[in-house]
């Protein structure tokens, strides 16, 4: 767990953790029993719901374990980016995403705004620098009376060792 964490917010070193866990990932998520994608996209469908007619961006998209939990709920016009080119190629090959896109997440995004109807961003936050302005980011990206949903390691906040949606 130490190397999932080592790279911290540090752009440059956390494509190169990423890239090399992209074959086993979602077999270990599946071992931890993580249920943040699915657990993400039930909120999603209570507070915006309307999935057929919803542009959403996931942020982070990683090897699709969001996006396909998006689709398998009914969203069908899903964006995925992510830093690791290794992961996004994991997730393109799904056939999840209508769109992906390497994106530097703590960097100003190139999407025009008020684009997206929901913005995902799901255990990533951890890696981004608190100033960087990703949250004005998602806020722009996504249409008036859109949807941001994203998670936070709650230890980062209350001792805790789990994250929040």
């Amino acid at each position: 767990m130490s190397t999932i964490l080592a790279p911290g917010t540090d752009s440059d070193k956390v494509p190169k953790v990423y890239d090399s866990w992209a074959n086993t990932y979602d077999k270990d998520s599946e071992g931890w029993g993580y249920d943040l994608p699915k657990r993400v996209t039930t909120l999603i469908l209570k507070h915006y719901g309307a999935p057929q007619k919803a542009s959403v961006l996931d942020a982070g998209a990683g090897s699709g374990l969001t996006g396909q939990a998006l689709k398998h709920a009914g969203f069908t016009n899903i964006m995925g980016c992510d830093i690791s080119p290794s992961f996004l190629e994991k997730a393109k090959s799904k056939g999840i995403y209508s769109e992906t896109e390497v994106v530097d997440l703590s960097k100003p995004l190139k999407f025009s705004g008020q684009r997206f109807d929901v913005c995902t961003c799901v255990a990533v936050m951890v890696y981004l620098d608190p100033d960087c302005g990703v949250l004005a980011e998602f806020a722009r990206v996504t249409k008036p009376e859109g949807l941001v949903c994203f998670t936070i390691k709650s230890d980062k906040v209350d001792g805790g060792s789990h994250e929040t949606g």
